[in-house]
């Protein structure tokens, strides 16, 4: 779901976009984005532990985002509570 995101994101003009896994991304680099989006799989209402963990870190971070974005793949008929639960999340991400 990312990679097809990310070539979306490619076709504007000037945009970079760099897609790994979030165990992968050193929180300490002193970057800054103009997005960070982070997507999960969706196990019984609640995200990975790496999603979890990356963005409980990203408070104290070095590295930077100027937005965010949320996205998770979860199939299931009450949808709404896992919405609910990624809508709190990324308004954590925005208070950073």
């Amino acid at each position: 779901m990312a990679e097809l995101i990310g070539e979306g994101l490619k076709t504007i003009e000037e945009n970079e976009v760099t897609i790994e896994n979030v165990k992968e991304i050193d929180l300490n680099k002193d970057e800054i984005y103009d997005l960070i989006l982070v997507g999960s799989p969706n196990h019984v209402g609640r995200h990975t532990k790496s999603v979890k963990k990356f963005i409980k870190g990203l408070p104290n971070a070095s590295l930077k985002g100027k937005s965010f974005a949320v996205f998770d793949t979860y199939m299931s008929k009450d949808y709404e509570k896992a919405v609910k639960k990624w809508k709190n999340k990324s308004m954590r991400l925005c208070q950073i």
